[in-house]
């Protein structure tokens, strides 16, 4: 029976359709470990569940698509300014989900909204597109499909990977992401047999990932810094050059930063331009290409600091120095940093702690020392190869970059899964046995571990309280009329609620970043002029406050981004919208859940007719008659809240009419409006 068995499985064909039907089963387990996720956080939160951030505008664009059109030029995300979204937003995947949405209701209508089928489709496709890139890696570089199999189960269930493509949020990570591993895939398969057409596949690849997601250009600079120290021929980098420069001149959101002159490009370009130049010498060592290397970089940046590029992105290198400047930790005082520094190391931004770092990359950890002592091992007897040179290289990289930014985990993974190749290159029976035993372990190690933590990978978002927020203003307010908000709640304000917004959360723009900075600010000030004067200006007549907002100590915080005096916290407008509402003057509260306050914010019109009514009232209450002078009393109030002497002459009435505690009430407020001035 052993024999037959070996017999039958020695036949390549048997043994890659078994290998196939093993990676679809993981492939449905990884995709039943993405749709629990959201699943679990819909029930707990009774279907209330919506989009936030950016994703709520990328989602919006998806609808808008096949609705009504995309606008040229968009007022709601930033009134009265208004965006182009080509050029504001990274538009690609969630349009193309949008149109297949459309097409498959077409042609048999489906019982599921854009937005449901956005949360099927988004996990099912990065499922199969990158464990299907990891599988062929795996078999490329070790020639054994059971290695290549494992490696692509690990990659579908372990947290990493499951974390960042649940359906929960429209990410463009989602969809770049499985083209850029097919990208190295054809690289690294370019790499092993030298032909110049997976080169340029793989330089199409990339070019398509990079106008999905704009933090391609991430792994553009560590793929063209790697090119810089190796020996790349001329046709190698036209393959990547090429496509890479002409998707940054026709997509209008990377033409319009530039990506054709950014820092990758340029070195790029000079490298093509070294190599016309170095051509007749092919005997160049290993120090003639570190020199010439660094000689590269420096005139990349000489030319990118001449040329002005990047004024868009400097508060993301402001970041990165601050995070070098302080060993990667946020400093406690304010103080220390820039507000660009301040606002962007955040949660999305922050630095990775031990315990990040163990949850994610534990097993990881392991299988990379072990492959590393592999490469140690292979350098007694030959050279490392070309393709192990560069895994190892982007893992390195790629996870140094993960310790000073989370998101990073994106790729740090990836590559250090491939580090796995190494392993099947055990040339003994018995420790490629052992060897696969053990990733097998691993394996079902991290499914476990990923189903235990399914849990915990909700977003952080109280969606009850979110979604009753969007429902009032609703019912309660203007279609004409923006909001003043946070950009954490501006996404789904516009996307719900089809109101305008004032604060996107789109950051990248210095005229953005000045926008959040003046409303934080005037959020924090000691009166209520800057933030009045703020929603006045861009005609707001609501402003929403995130309650908590006053007394959180985070250095996540906005009182931390305004590099906030706590002796003087208790006199900041958000404290006083926090609890001692009673002392605003020119904003009144008329909403409140367990997350968010609305605010009505009086307009100079309803403060000159609520003067109007006080000295109407004061006229009647002259000829006493107080019935009608207390009916002007209070439409001098409800117009204007914070007039206190209203307040107080119509406690007196109040008083004289026998209503004793109504009296006092009013009394109380007017001595609060006055101490609050």
């Amino acid at each position: 029976m052993i024999t037959k068995t070996k017999k039958f499985l020695s036949d390549f064909r048997v043994r890659l359709i078994v290998s196939i039907a093993i990676l679809c089963y993981g492939m449905l387990a990884a995709y039943n470990l993405r749709i629990g996720v959201w699943q679990q956080e819909q029930q707990r939160n009774n279907n209330t569940m919506m989009f936030t951030l950016e994703s709520a505008m990328l989602f919006r664009y998806a609808r808008l698509s096949i609705e009504e059109g995309i606008p040229a030029h968009d007022i709601k995300i930033e009134y009265p300014y208004g965006v182009n979204p080509y050029k504001t937003f990274s538009i690609g995947g969630e349009v193309l989900v949008a149109y297949i949405y459309s097409l498959t209701q077409r042609l048999h209508r489906i019982a599921l909204s854009l937005e449901q089928f956005h949360r099927y489709a988004i996990p099912f496709y990065f499922v199969v597109i990158s464990m299907s890139a990891v599988f062929f890696i795996g078999f490329i570089c070790t020639g054994r499909l059971l290695f290549a199999v494992i490696m692509a189960l690990w990659y579908g269930v372990c947290i990493p990977s499951v974390i960042r493509s649940t359906g929960q949020e429209v990410m463009g990570e989602n969809f770049a992401l499985p083209v850029i591993f097919w990208h190295v895939a054809m690289f690294l398969y370019a790499l092993k047999n030298g032909k110049t057409r997976f080169f340029i596949i793989s330089g199409i690849l990339l070019a398509t990932g990079w106008m999905l997601w704009d933090m391609t250009h991430l792994y553009i600079y560590v793929l063209v810094l790697y090119m810089t120290f190796k020996r790349f021929s001329l046709k190698t980098l036209l393959a990547l050059t090429l496509p890479l420069v002409c998707v940054s001149t026709i997509n209008p959101y990377l033409r319009y930063h530039h990506a054709y002159s950014s820092i990758p490009m340029i070195l790029l370009y000079l490298n093509c331009l070294s190599e016309i130049i170095w051509k007749p010498n092919n005997n160049i060592t290993r120090h003639t290409r570190l020199i010439r290397g660094l000689i590269l970089i420096v005139i990349t940046v000489i030319i990118a600091r001449l040329s002005g590029y990047g004024t868009d992105y400097s508060h993301f290198g402001d970041l990165l120095i601050a995070k070098l400047r302080f060993f990667n930790i946020k400093p406690l005082n304010p103080g220390k940093l820039s507000f660009d520094a301040r606002v962007l190391w955040t949660p999305a931004l922050h630095s990775a702690t031990i315990d990040h770092a163990m949850l994610f990359f534990c097993c990881i950890f392991f299988v990379s020392l072990v492959s590393i002592l592999i490469v140690f091992k292979t350098l007694e007897k030959k050279s490392v190869s070309a393709i192990d040179q560069y895994i190892l290289y982007c893992f390195a990289l790629f996870f140094i970059l993960y310790l000073f930014f989370v998101r990073i985990h994106v790729y740090s993974v990836f590559f250090g899964i491939l580090m796995t190749v190494m392993w099947g290159k055990l040339e003994k029976k018995q420790l490629q046995i052992i060897g696969f035993t053990i990733l097998c372990i691993v394996c079902l190690t991290e499914y476990h571990r990923t189903l235990a933590h399914q849990r915990y990978m909700g977003r952080n978002e109280d969606y009850k309280s979110l979604g009753s927020l969007i429902q009032w203003i609703q019912d309660n307010t203007k279609p004409s009329i923006p909001v003043l908000a946070s950009f954490t709640v501006a996404g789904p304000i516009v996307n719900y609620a089809n109101r305008a917004v004032i604060v996107q959360p789109k950051f990248e723009k210095e005229r953005t970043r000045r926008i959040y900075r003046d409303y934080v600010y005037a959020m924090f000030a000691q009166t209520e002029t800057p933030l009045y004067n703020l929603a006045t200006e861009h005609n707001a007549e609501y402003v929403i406050y995130d309650k908590g907002t006053s007394w959180s100590k985070s250095i996540y915080s906005p009182a931390y981004f305004v590099a906030l005096d706590t002796t003087q916290e208790k006199k900041t407008l958000a404290r006083k919208f926090e609890g001692n509402c009673n002392t605003l003057h020119k904003f009144y509260p008329v909403f409140e859940n367990a997350k968010y306050k609305v605010f009505k914010v009086v307009t100079q019109e309803e403060i000159e007719q609520a003067q109007d009514c006080f000295q109407t009232a004061e006229q009647y209450e002259g000829l006493l008659e107080f019935d009608t002078a207390r009916e002007w009393y209070e439409k001098a109030v409800n117009l204007y809240p914070g007039l206190w002497q209203a307040r107080m002459r119509l406690g007196t009435i109040l008083w004289r009419q026998g209503e004793k505690e109504a009296a006092n009430a009013q009394w109380q407020h007017g001595k609060d409006l006055l101490s609050g001035v």
